[in-house]
C-alpha cells in the first residue's frame, strides 16, 4: 500500500479512504492536535498545564506532541504528574517508562501514590476489598480524579492534559448512555470547567477525535518508550466489553466510532439543558468534612471508599483472630 506522494503507507485510515506514510501521517497527526487545541482554546495564553502522564503511549505521545509545538513558548509552564495506584509489576514498570518520557523532553514529572494519600495500593484493595462488590476500576475512577485534581491545584495548574482519544471518548459515550448517567454525559467534550467549584481544574483532551491506534503509532514512530500493558485488574471492567462491542462494529463497519462522536456532538446541547434543569434539584456543593475537598454531601466518595476498605479490613482481621 503506498501513500498518495508514492513512498510505503504506515496507516490506511478508512475513514478517509487514503493511505498515509510516515511523514504525511506524522504531519496529519500534529495538524489535527494543534487544530483540536486552537479551536477549543484548549490550551491558552499564561496557562500553567499539568500533563497527566502513566508512562502509556496516550499520555506519553501528548507529552511528546505539546512539548514539541508549546514547549518553548514563555507564558506556557509545563509540567507533569502521575499517580501510583501500587499494582506491582505493572506500574512499577510504566513508572519508569513515564521518568524516561519526561527526562527526554526536560519537563519535570511530580509523583503521588495512593499508598501515600490513602494508606492503601490497589493490590491491597482488590486482596482484602474484594467482596465490597465494587470493581477496581470503580476505586480508580475517584482515586485517580481526586488526586489528580488535589495536587495539580496545589501545582498551580490552570489545566490538565489528559491522552483520552476517540475510543476513550465514544466507550464513556455509550457507557453512561448505557448507564442513564445524564450528569457524566452532559461533561464529556474537549474540555471541561470549573464553574461549579473553583477547586476543579479544568481538564482537556487534545486527542478526543483522534483514534486509539493512530495515537499508538505516532508513540512508537516518534520512540517515546511508552508501556503499552493494560491493567491487571482491567479484564472485568464494563468499559472493556464496551470497548470490544465498539472495535468489533468499527471492523464491519468503518467510521462507526467517528460517526457515534459526530452524533453526540449535536445531541450534546440538549443533553446539557436537560442536566442543567435537573441540577437546580441537587444538594449545593460543601467541603467534605474529613479531607476538605468539594462534595455535595457530608463526606466525599473518596472517603466513603476508603472508609469501606478500612472497615472490611477490620472485619477480615477480626474473623481471623
Amino acid at each position: 500500500m503506498q501513500c498518495e506522494c508514492g513512498n510505503r503507507a504506515v496507516l490506511y485510515r478508512p475513514y478517509e479512504g487514503r493511505a498515509l506514510c510516515q511523514k504525511h501521517f506524522l504531519k496529519s497527526f500534529e495538524k489535527k492536535v494543534r487544530e483540536n487545541i486552537r479551536k477549543y482554546n484548549l490550551i491558552e495564553h499564561n496557562d500553567t498545564l499539568a500533563i497527566g502522564l502513566s508512562g502509556g503511549k496516550d499520555s506519553g505521545a501528548l507529552l511528546h506532541v505539546i512539548n514539541k509545538y508549546y514547549g518553548n513558548r514563555p507564558d506556557l509552564d509545563i509540567f507533569a504528574i502521575l499517580i501510583d495506584e501500587g499494582i506491582h509489576g505493572y506500574r512499577d514498570n510504566s513508572i519508569e517508562d513515564a521518568k524516561a518520557q519526561c527526562e527526554a523532553v526536560n519537563v519535570p514529572l511530580h509523583i503521588y501514590s495512593y499508598n501515600d494519600q490513602n494508606e492503601i495500593t490497589m493490590d491491597q484493595i482488590m486482596q482484602e476489598g474484594r467482596n465490597e462488590g465494587l470493581s477496581a476500576c470503580h476505586f480508580c475512577g475517584v482515586f485517580r480524579r481526586d488526586l489528580l485534581n488535589k495536587f495539580t491545584r496545589e501545582l498551580g495548574a490552570t489545566k490538565i492534559a489528559v491522552g483520552h482519544n476517540l475510543d476513550d471518548e465514544v466507550q464513556a459515550i455509550l457507557m453512561n448512555y448505557l448507564k442513564g448517567d445524564l450528569s457524566k454525559l452532559a461533561r464529556l467534550g474537549f474540555k471541561s470547567d470549573n464553574t461549579v467549584s473553583a477547586s476543579f481544574v479544568p481538564r482537556i483532551k487534545p486527542f478526543r477525535s483522534i483514534p486509539e491506534r493512530e495515537v499508538g503509532l505516532y508513540a512508537v514512530l516518534n520512540n517515546v518508550g511508552a508501556d503499552f500493558e493494560e491493567c491487571p485488574y482491567a479484564a472485568d471492567a464494563f468499559r472493556f466489553e464496551i470497548r470490544d462491542f465498539l472495535n468489533e462494529m468499527e471492523d464491519k463497519h468503518p467510521t462507526t466510532k467517528h460517526s457515534l462522536l459526530s452524533m453526540f456532538g449535536k445531541l450534546q446541547p440538549f443533553i446539557e439543558e436537560a442536566y442543567a434543569a435537573e441540577e437546580t434539584d441537587r444538594p449545593a456543593l460543601q467541603n467534605c468534612n474529613q479531607c476538605g475537598e468539594p462534595c455535595t454531601g457530608e463526606v466525599c466518595r473518596r472517603c466513603e471508599l476508603l472508609l469501606r476498605v478500612k472497615n472490611q479490613q477490620v472485619q477480615e482481621h477480626t474473623s481471623a483472630d
